[in-house]
């Protein structure tokens, strides 16, 4: 008796079980051998395909981390993570950004912190690159606001802006890896201290961000006026305001923020 013809969607589906979980193709009755090699190892190619091609993507999106855990350990977590992470996306660029979770949370890695650390500051370098274009606040766009205004003020930040608070020394690491030296070890940082990643005319940048900037700068991504973002700042020499006026020169200067107006809460 010849076996009823299949729906090509069934056999779709069967095939896409096995890449993702190595389900037994023979089980579904879908796929006849053919005569040569065994079914699984014809459907293990595109199971172990599948796999090598997500780990030479998180390769190219970590390669400090990549050169941090050494090529044999970075395989095994990137399979891991494979194993606890279907990915949900049609661009492979995007399956990476749960990695410093996972490492994070999981055995052995979580053991090690500043594994994961590396990871988060590798991605947030990528996604600060890939971060949606938009328009740059200029100084001359703010000189159509008068004084009177300012205190109103609230500010939009550039799409690429990103605040990490890091434990340890990653940057100097990650630029060791950058410049071609050998990356043997990390260190805690001292004083612990939140970064500031961003893009600007296609290049991406990073820098430390001293405590009064740090806490000024947030408020204003929280939605903060100007003069909420005056208040967070120590008054004690009546200096307030001048010094919340120099960092917003900064970030216009670095092209962190994209416009600004005068709005009410």
């Amino acid at each position: 008796m010849s076996r009823a013809p299949r729906k090509l969607s069934e056999v779709q589906r069967a095939f896409q079980r096995y890449v993702l979980d190595g389900s037994a193709p023979e089980a579904s009755g879908l796929f006849a051998p053919n005569g040569g090699a065994p079914l699984t190892t014809r459907m293990g190619i595109y199971h172990d395909a599948y796999r090598l091609r997500l780990i030479e993507a998180l390769r190219s999106d970590y390669p400090a981390l990549h050169h941090l855990l050494g090529a044999a350990d970075f395989e095994a977590a990137a399979r891991a993570y494979i194993d606890c992470h279907r990915s949900p996306y049609h661009n492979v660029r995007w399956y990476g950004g749960e990695l410093a979770d996972f490492l994070n949370t999981t055995i052995p890695w979580r053991k090690q912190p500043w594994i994961a650390e590396m990871a988060r500051f590798e991605w947030s370098m990528l996604a600060a690159f890939d971060a949606a274009e938009a328009e740059v606040l200029t100084t001359e766009a703010m000189g159509r606001f008068a004084p009177a205004e300012w205190p109103a003020l609230r500010f939009r930040a550039h799409p690429s802006v990103r605040l990490l608070a890091l434990a340890f020394d990653t940057p100097a690491l990650w630029k060791t890896h950058k410049a071609g030296g050998e990356v043997c070890g990390i260190e805690p940082a001292a004083p612990r201290c939140d970064w500031l990643i961003w893009r600007r005319q296609r290049e991406t940048y990073f820098r430390s961000l001293p405590r009064e900037e740090n806490k000024a700068l947030r408020f204003l991504l929280d939605g903060q006026s100007f003069a909420g973002i005056c208040e967070q700042i120590d008054d004690a020499d009546g200096n307030a305001a001048l010094r919340a006026a120099s960092f917003l020169k900064t970030w216009i200067s670095e092209e962190l923020l994209s416009a600004a107006a005068v709005t009410s809460v």
